[in-house]
């Protein structure tokens, strides 16, 4: 991390590692406890409120869980609202706990700042994330990123005197809390926006004179399952599921399939055709569908699609695309879904009975006329929303910049300098090693007893000064 640190030091404009010339800088394990959370059996999970809410690294930066915990527990792995919590994979992300009371889980761990009066817990949840996200962009990984509690203790954060530290906090509470409010309203009409584009697709189509016709019935070949191959280097193209998205179709994302020509010709895609997901994780996402656009040179479709080739002569490709997405078609889907070993599943059989609301082809080229005029419009409005909340959140960051440059605020000549602050954090850090050291580890038994009420207990009051 040390190296992190001077290596953005070595540039001009060092960003969220910046520091005073005047601060100096201290270990986070110097100044805080680092609690890993547990790994708890996952045989007493439930999500049906019994127990008590299991913190996982989902749950960092939310208010709330929607795992419980109904087994023993030691009471060290209790967290109360206010405590730091950071995730210990993937982004790296720290936050304040504002839920209730719950568990830490594993890959989960929390600070503990040992002396608030030798640093400020609200400075550091400020000053964190920056070391962090330095942090998961120097960490190589071929799945998930991974972050360990030794890499958390040995950050070197900046170290301003405590009144400087206080006075930092004031002011970015002060000047954040209106530029989050400012980027959430934002982020609020954007998502305002997206929900007023999906009634006014759904008031195009489904006008109540409009015929209601199954998929079947639509259709210019059968509907067809993609095939499973593996992969050869130099092999046919065969579409990733991943090229499905947003209601299209990106024949960009290819692999190559160790199959032949005369193989792969059953399964080709050509301009038109429309590919639906055969199964997903989640219900809301099973059996979306892409549109397939201009097909420059010969791909296939995986055993993970559907290919529904629609009879141009009774309905348009592009219309097809449309009411495939809206909210009529997308209850029957999740209705028809069935689900296996946590995976929701649909079939061709399933499919052939969704029904759509069709037109016929002059009314079908006006709704789409319509729906292109409406969703041009909210594009545009999308976009600008989305320039103004990424200016929001430049401002946020251009403000901790400053505030950790010691720009933000002055500097006071009768503040503790922080070369003395640090000299009293070492010598309080070297007396509580020993003590660190001579204390025991419970016992199996307490690790198997019933969940207890630790109301009043050091974490509380943690909580509480937070």
């Amino acid at each position: 991390m040390q190296e992190i640190v001077d290596e953005a030091e070595s540039r001009l404009n060092p960003g969220l590692l910046s520091k005073h010339e005047s601060w100096e800088r201290v270990r986070l394990g110097d100044i805080a406890n680092v609690q890993n959370g547990a790994a708890f059996s996952s045989r007493h999970f439930n999500q049906d409120g019994e127990g008590l809410p299991l913190i996982r690294i989902r749950d960092v930066g939310k208010a709330e869980s929607g795992t419980y915990y109904a087994g023993g527990y030691e009471s060290c792995y209790l967290v109360y609202p206010g405590h730091i919590l950071i995730g210990m994979d993937g982004d790296f992300r720290v936050a304040i706990w504002k839920g209730p009371r719950g568990l830490l889980n594993q890959r989960v761990c929390r600070l503990s700042v040992r002396n608030p009066e030798l640093y400020s817990a609200r400075f550091l949840v400020l000053v964190l994330q920056g070391y962090l996200d330095a942090i998961r962009d120097k960490t190589s990984s071929v799945t998930v990123k991974h972050l360990s509690s030794r890499t958390v203790e040995d950050i070197p954060l900046p170290l301003p005197p405590l009144s400087e530290q206080c006075r930092i906090v004031a002011e970015l509470d002060d000047h954040l809390s209106r530029a989050s409010a400012a980027v959430q309203g934002l982020r609020a009409a954007r998502m305002r926006g997206g929900s007023l584009a999906h009634r006014l697709r759904d008031q195009l189509l489904e006008a109540s004179w409009v015929p209601r016709l199954p998929l079947k019935s639509l259709l210019a070949e059968r509907l067809i399952n993609g095939r499973s191959v593996p992969t050869r280097v130099g092999g046919f193209p065969v579409l990733r599921l991943t090229a499905l998205h947003d209601g299209g179709i990106d024949l960009t994302k290819q692999k190559s399939g160790d199959w032949d020509d005369v193989q792969a010709a059953p399964f080709l895609v050509r301009q038109g055709d429309f590919l639906v997901s055969r199964g997903n994780g989640s219900l809301r996402l099973v059996g979306r569908g892409g549109l397939v656009g201009d097909v420059l040179s010969p791909v296939a479709f995986p055993d993970t699609l559907i290919r529904v080739r629609p009879d141009v002569l009774k309905i348009r490709p592009d219309y097809l695309s449309l009411a495939w997405s809206s909210s009529f078609v997308r209850r029957q889907i999740e209705n028809m879904a069935r689900t296996t070993a946590g995976i929701y599943k649909i079939n061709q059989r399933m499919l052939e009975g969704v029904v759509l609301p069709v037109p016929n082809l002059i009314e079908q080229d006006a709704v789409l006329a319509r729906w292109t005029a409406v969703a041009s419009g909210l594009t545009y409005s999308g976009e600008m929303l989305g320039l103004l909340i990424e200016r929001g959140v430049r401002l946020q960051r251009s403000l901790l910049i400053e505030a950790f440059a010691g720009r933000l605020v002055p500097q006071d000549p009768d503040d503790e300098p922080a070369s003395e602050l640090l000299a009293r954090i070492k010598a309080q850090r070297a007396a509580s090693v020993p003590q660190q050291r001579g204390r025991s580890r419970r016992t199996a038994k307490e690790l198997s007893a019933p969940p207890t009420s630790v109301t009043g207990d050091d974490y509380q009051q943690e909580a509480l000064r937070l």
